[in-house]
């Protein structure tokens, strides 16, 4: 079985490549909501997201009714990468933070470099009144 999409019908959905995906980007509430996805439909069950699944080159509804007649087991297994499984990352989502403080640095920024925008044109302006 492999999931093709999944999709939380109030806010987002996820196209998935098939060799390896990377959700970046996203909140920690979505990212758990994706892992959950894949760790239960592994064990033959859904969560509130839905979805695609292939298999054997079938594709079907992520939902209770085709995840039974694949008669998985419905023991703990983990299926999901994050993070902290890899060497080098950082715990506990610093990188992410870092990255959601550099955009609010930026968004911060951005009505300064306005004004001076603003600033420059209306030098140009006043020079080129003088001048005339």
């Amino acid at each position: 079985m492999r999931i093709l999409r999944l999709i939380d019908t109030d806010s987002f959905a996820v196209e998935f490549h098939p060799y390896i995906t990377v959700v970046a980007d996203a909140s920690d509430e979505r990212r758990r909501m994706v892992v959950e996805a894949f760790e239960r439909a592994a064990i033959g069950q859904t969560t509130r997201l839905q979805g695609l699944i292939e298999v054997h080159g079938v594709v079907l509804d992520l939902d209770d009714r085709a995840l039974a007649l694949l008669e998985l087991d419905d023991s703990e297994i983990e299926i999901s990468v994050v993070a902290a499984d890899l060497p080098g990352s950082t715990p506990g989502g610093v990188g992410r933070q870092v990255r959601e403080a550099e955009r609010r640095l930026e968004a911060l920024e951005q009505p300064h470099r306005n004004r001076l925008l603003a600033l420059g044109d209306a030098e140009a302006q006043l020079e080129t009144a003088l001048a005339a």
